[in-house]
């Protein structure tokens, strides 16, 4: 089979074709617009190729062999498929079918995805949205880019940024860092917190690649400069068990302000702004966006693409410390 394919190219079974449906080497010549010696020649080649005549004499015209016969319907096929394969692609999410798996972290992330599924659900139905929760602490960032290399996972959203050349890095909206705590919490009736207040109370950490370590090192700093004594956090790299916690108890949850949004938190928490002498240039947590570029030129993926970079846009929400956000 590898022999004969090497030999052939469209052309000749474009000629097939046409000899075939016209039982005639001129009124097939004359369909592609070559001479009868060529078409002549281009029947033989194929005779040679297909070890049968194809074409026999029978009165003043030519009728097609069994061989022939049986290979009208399947050459039918063939050219369609491939006119079909070489055909531009046209991405249609309706009718798209395919997995896209993304890599994401639950406090930069949740409010933007919840979006994309309910999205998905709608406008591709066919489409398998996979989304693995990325909450071991000890994995680097190239563990993360591994994954999207491989093809583990189709997109990364990571509060960690990258250059590699092999990778497509788009920056989404920041998230707002907000101190989160349970309705009736000691602060819950203090609009601003002081550094001593805050520092006072058990703070919850969430511990995930490329988010945790920068707060607890910016609390730490200033802790030493305020020379104030911090009791220590507790880490932790679920969201549930930290949301938990901070609701059973006196302890503080410093997230972004996607967390509100959350049916689990809906009514039950209230936010209040980091102190200034902490956060005093605070720009908040920029996630990130990554995508390797085998996935590039796939018209599902860059649909994909196009759909969580919009919905970040609106899926970030001002928030009015209530635990319940505006928009």
């Amino acid at each position: 089979m590898k022999n004969r394919l090497s030999h052939i190219d469209i052309r000749l079974l474009l000629a097939l074709q046409a000899l075939l449906d016209e039982q005639s080497v001129s009124r097939a010549a004359d369909r592609l617009c070559v001479t009868q010696p060529a078409m002549s020649k281009t029947l033989g080649r194929l005779r040679d190729l297909l070890d049968d005549p194809l074409l026999t004499r029978s009165g003043t015209g030519l009728v097609l062999t069994p061989r022939a016969q049986a290979l009208r319907l399947p050459l039918v096929r063939a050219l369609n498929e491939l006119e079909d394969l070489l055909a531009p692609t046209t991405f249609d999410p309706a009718s798209a079918q395919g997995r896209v798996g993304i890599l994401y972290s639950d406090t930069t992330s949740s409010e933007t995805l919840l979006a994309l599924c309910a999205d998905l659900q709608q406008a591709a139905p066919q489409v398998q949205l996979e989304l693995q929760n990325h909450v071991n602490t000890r994995v680097a960032t190239v563990d993360q880019l591994e994954l999207l290399r491989i093809g583990a996972v189709d997109f990364s959203i990571s509060s960690v940024s990258t250059r590699d050349p092999d990778f497509v890095c788009s920056p989404l909206n920041p998230r707002e860092l907000i101190c989160w705590m349970r309705r009736g919490h000691p602060l819950a009736a203090v609009e601003e917190i002081a550094a001593g207040e805050l520092f006072s109370h058990p703070r919850l950490v969430l511990f995930m690649t490329g988010y945790g370590e920068e707060i607890r090192a910016q609390f730490d700093a200033a802790a030493k400069q305020l020379n104030i004594a911090s009791v220590p956090p507790l880490r932790t790299s679920s969201l549930l068990m930290a949301i938990e916690l901070m609701l059973q108890s006196d302890a503080l949850l410093i997230a972004s302000s996607q967390l509100s949004r959350l049916a689990l938190t809906r009514d039950k928490i209230i936010g209040r702004d980091l102190p200034r002498a902490i956060f005093e240039n605070q720009a908040g947590l920029r996630p990130y966006l990554i995508q390797h570029l085998r996935t590039t030129s796939s018209p599902l993926h860059q649909w994909v693409r196009r759909k969580i970079i919009e919905i970040d846009r609106v899926a970030v929400p001002a928030t009015d410390r209530t635990g319940n956000a505006k928009g």
